[in-house]
């Protein structure tokens, strides 16, 4: 399985924070790491997410980028839905 399969979130994909539905934000890429891990006696390089960054523009215009992790955001689809299918999406989840 490729690493971009393990993930609903791609670059360009329009989201939103759970804590804060009605700002639109753009995911600009997704951050990882290498870690080593043994199995079986052998080092392994595993590949971690760390955090997904957006942007945005707040109300004064301003260009804002901010890290996040996978589970604090949601489908723009999702958000502008409003509160009740946001938080529905969220609990189907388990997030």
């Amino acid at each position: 399985m490729l690493d971009d399969e393990k993930y609903w979130i791609k670059q360009g994909s329009q989201v939103a924070h759970r804590d804060n539905i009605k700002q639109k934000m753009w995911v600009e890429e997704k951050i990882f790491k290498f870690k080593e891990v043994e199995i079986d006696k052998k080092l392994i390089k595993k590949k971690v997410l760390l955090g997904i960054r957006c942007h945005w523009w707040n109300n004064d215009g301003g260009f804002v980028v901010g890290k996040f992790h996978s589970h604090e955001l949601l489908p723009w689809d999702i958000a502008k839905g409003g509160i009740k299918i946001s938080n529905k999406w969220i609990a189907e989840r388990g997030i």
